[in-house]
């Protein structure tokens, strides 16, 4: 069927489509690029317009799935669809999932910051196809929208699609690699993979299937590409026995993640040169009183501060989107990871920025002006938002300030002040509450190492007695 553009798409000159892939003479017309907000909104519509149910982001809070601890992939609300336990309710569906990836397998908490591309919150724009269309209308559908509607240039685009793999006795998606060919992408950008990148499956069994990979150049070559969409065709279903066996009703299922998008499309080498992150970055040395940010990484990042600005901003939205979803730290599970992420932020303000991390709660007002508009739940409990934030972090200083104290008798007693005991540490961890990354920053502080080893072991012994000790109390109540 024929694909539906933007009204104003098809009335854009040659000129200015030139104009806009070319960014040194953009930047010169002092042209605008598109905001985030835009390229959200774009999205959606083109998607509707081309006979797609629009659908809400479903709450980064999983609802009766126990493996998740948040919603992590714009799939995760169309699982039972794709294991077949339930029916669809629409044959095609697009939307734009809030994702959290802090804690679990999908974790990037440690990556946030010290790279351009890792969050722990982020955005996936996606559409699906539940036994309706399949690869053909997929990969047209995902061109047009680049090309036509963003005004991507083709000959930045790069296609990777599954290469086979004979051990499993998969053949290649040579399907996959004629439709890329008849849309006219060149011979030399399309690329085949294996099975680590390109074949998608949802766990050790279950749907799987091949999947195409969008990549944009950064330079023009095929030396920096960066992944931008990833269509995966699910067609087998995976056994316990790994036997790949063909699926009855095939499904396409789509995730390009708008912060790389919005990267792209504002000509940004860093997503957090994008006006998702920006202001935030602004606004946290305006509030601490510190240096004005500089997109900096690595070696050029000398003190670490401008990481920590990313890191700060970073974790403000991720906070403000769990909160806003009904989440509230606690001391198990997501809740824990939503406390330990707080923590982990008053930590870096105080320690990088060296002011008080209950101004942290003050990037909330930011959040709600860049998010608020696509997700009304977050502007609707910015009140709530910001106070849990405050709350945490005064408990959380009440909770550092008692262990400090604690801290310096213990190493008042100390025959040997090079190595923190392990039984020192666990007391400070089990009776005073003072998180670990505390302790290692307070042994730091004197110039002491740690016996982490040890400490973990203990740990460990106590999870064990705790196990044991909620075992029996089942078989008493049992009985």
């Amino acid at each position: 069927m024929p694909l539906a553009l933007h009204p104003l798409q098809a009335a854009r000159q040659p000129l200015l489509h030139a104009v806009r892939t070319l960014s040194p003479l953009r930047r010169y017309l002092h042209i605008e690029p598109l905001s985030s907000h835009e390229i959200r909104r774009r999205f959606l519509d083109y998607f509707a317009q081309n006979n797609h149910t629009i659908i809400p982001s479903s709450s980064v809070v999983p609802h009766n799935d126990t493996s998740l601890l948040f919603v992590n992939a714009g799939m995760n609300q169309f699982k039972h669809v794709l294991l077949g336990t339930e029916a669809p309710r629409h044959r095609r569906v697009a939307n734009s999932q809030k994702c959290i990836r802090a804690g679990g397998k999908h974790n990037d908490l440690d990556e946030v910051g010290i790279d351009g591309r890792h969050h722990t919150y982020f955005e996936m724009l996606g559409n699906w196809s539940f036994g309706d269309y399949f690869q053909q209308e997929a990969c047209t559908l995902a061109y047009h929208l680049l090309v036509d509607v963003y005004k991507l240039p083709k000959s930045r685009l790069y296609m990777t699609y599954f290469g086979g793999d004979p051990e499993v006795g998969l053949q290649p998606d040579f399907e996959c690699r004629e439709i890329w060919r008849r849309i006219g992408i060149a011979e030399s950008q399309i690329i085949p993979r294996g099975m680590d990148d390109n074949f998608w499956a949802m766990g050790e069994e279950g749907p799987c299937g091949p999947c195409t990979e969008i990549h944009y150049s950064m330079d023009g070559s095929a030396e920096k590409l960066l992944e931008v969409w990833n269509l995966v065709f699910m067609q087998f279903n995976r056994t316990r026995r790994g036997i790949l066996e063909p699926l009855t009703v095939k499904h396409v299922d789509t995730g390009m993640g708008l912060e790389r998008l919005v990267a792209v499309l504002q000509d940004r080498q860093s997503n957090y040169d994008t006006d998702l992150f920006l202001p935030l970055l602004q606004k946290i040395p305006e509030l601490a009183g510190t240096p004005p940010y500089q997109s900096k990484f690595g070696d050029d990042d000398h003190e670490g501060l401008f990481t920590a600005y990313r890191i700060l901003a970073d974790h403000a939205r991720m906070c403000t989107v769990a909160i806003a979803d009904g989440m509230l730290p606690d001391k198990r599970g997501a809740p824990y990871v939503l406390r330990k992420v707080l923590r982990r932020a008053a930590l870096t303000w105080s320690n990088k920025l060296h002011s008080d991390p209950l101004l942290w709660a003050q990037l909330v007002p930011t959040i709600v002006q860049s998010l608020g508009p696509a997700y009304p739940e977050i502007a609707e409990r910015e009140a709530v938002i910001q106070a849990t934030i405050t709350k945490e972090i005064e408990d959380f200083k009440g909770i550092v300030d008692k262990g400090t104290k604690a801290f310096g008798k213990i190493w008042q007693k100390l025959e040997n002040k090079m190595v923190l005991p392990a039984d020192k540490m666990y007391e400070l961890y089990r009776q005073f509450g003072v998180p670990e990354e505390v302790i290692f920053g307070l042994a730091r502080g004197r110039n002491m190492g740690c016996d982490a080893k040890g400490f973990y072991l203990l740990m460990d012994q106590e999870r064990v007695k705790s196990r044991e000790g909620l075992a029996r109390k089942k078989e008493q109540v049992a009985q």
